[in-house]
């Protein structure tokens, strides 16, 4: 027993060693050795734990990309008893509007995806995409006969919710005269996406 909680501390403080490198540093200060230094443990163990770099940075990936660990525990995503589809699916996405906002390591880690070819952040974003194929799924079969491609639309917000952050991030200006790190823009665009949300659901 004592052996399987030290693996789970090991792993636990190598995947925490990674965010907080990518928080330092971005996602070009990430190396083997460095994980290993900032985390106190041997680097064999990245290799044994994960087999290597990349199985780590699929752990920390999955622990911390919203609709991965959203959906980690489940199949499908989780709707509350007093929530019709449209209350959970704007509720889904402005906590992804807060989570990205609030979420540096995450905000790297996207811009790392759109930067570069990268076959395991490729696969990521197929898992990712996976994962949310359930959701759409489901809200394809409630609106079939809606005027509006909710997939599109769910395209476009989500793209927008990364591009407003990551615009803010490496440029620190507005965009369409909103600045992302004003409470009151932030509230606007929460509100935006729920009216979006609730109009093509309608």
């Amino acid at each position: 027993m004592t052996l399987i909680k030290d693996k789970e501390i090991t792993k636990a403080k190598l995947i925490e060693a990674v965010g907080e490198i990518i928080k330092e540093s971005g996602y070009t200060g990430l190396g083997v050795n460095k994980i290993a230094k900032r985390a106190e443990v041997d680097k064999c163990l990245i290799y044994r734990y994960f087999s290597g770099f990349e199985g780590l940075i699929e752990a920390y990936v999955l622990q911390r990309d919203y609709w991965l660990r959203t959906n980690n525990n489940a199949e499908t995503f989780v709707q509350r008893p007093d929530e019709g589809l449209k209350e959970f699916v704007s509720r889904l996405l402005v906590e992804q509007f807060d989570y990205f906002n609030n979420s540096e390591e995450m905000q790297e880690l996207i811009y790392w995806e759109i930067s570069e070819r990268n076959e395991l952040l490729n696969s990521i974003s197929r898992t990712r995409e996976i994962k949310a194929g359930s959701l759409l799924a489901r809200i394809d079969d409630e609106v079939s006969d809606n005027t509006i491609d909710f997939r599109s639309l769910s395209a476009l917000l989500v793209a927008g919710i990364y591009y407003l952050n990551l615009h803010r991030r490496v440029n620190d200006s507005s965009f369409c005269e909103l600045d992302i790190n004003d409470p009151e823009d932030r509230q606007k665009l929460r509100k935006t996406i729920t009216q979006l949300i609730y109009h093509a659901l309608e």
